[in-house]
């Protein structure tokens, strides 16, 4: 009710090493079998889970985060990205804005790590990945005092120009379900690369 998790009282039940993978299917089927691997495959497809990378954890919930996409492996990637390259250990970095911010991973490792942060901002076109997002980021930004803005819309426009740092994940950006050419809805995945010429 708070907006904290105690990880502590979870129970480990198996753990396998990192293939780079956020879920290892193939690992997993090698590993383990029997109840065990039932318990495992029963878990992962109850759609309640939390990742932990690089001390960010977020959660994610299949029942309540309708269109929103868990953390995933180009999500972990560019956590690594940003990780390595020292852009999460800059101390100009006041104001920062993620586009398409999915289920907040990415905006709640600016929020742990950027120590002059006083603005994040950010947008996505479903509700429920905007929600979802701020029940990961919150407890950064209240504790640490960072004003948290959100946008429910496309692109970057009507953002304004003035942040430190932009954050953009655009491989597959789904098309809404009201958008439609020719009277029938559009299926294509890779229509977000429309946001990166945006860019």
């Amino acid at each position: 009710k708070n907006g904290t998790v105690d990880y502590s009282k979870l129970q480990l039940i198996a753990s396998f090493k990192s293939n780079h993978l956020v879920f290892p299917d193939n690992y997993i089927a090698k590993h383990f079998s029997g109840e065990l691997l039932s318990r495992i495959l029963i878990l992962f497809m109850r759609g309640g889970k939390y990742t932990k990378y690089k001390g960010t954890i977020t959660t994610h919930d299949s029942k309540t985060d309708l269109d929103v996409w868990s953390t995933s492996i180009d999500t972990v990637y560019m956590h690594k990205v940003l990780a390595e390259s020292g852009i999460l250990n800059r101390d100009d970095i006041k104001t920062a804005a993620e586009i398409g911010v999915g289920g907040g991973h990415l905006s709640t490792a600016l929020a742990q790590n950027l120590k002059k942060l006083k603005a994040l901002i950010i947008t996505d076109i479903s509700a429920y990945a905007l929600m979802a997002a701020k029940r990961n980021i919150l407890p950064v930004t209240k504790s640490r005092d960072i004003r948290l803005t959100t946008y429910l819309g496309k692109g970057i426009k009507t953002l304004g120009r003035n942040f430190d740092l932009l954050l953009v994940n655009p491989p597959y950006i789904p098309v809404p379900p009201w958008e439609k050419a020719n009277g029938t809805a559009i299926d294509d995945p890779y229509k977000g690369t429309g946001l990166i010429r945006e860019i």
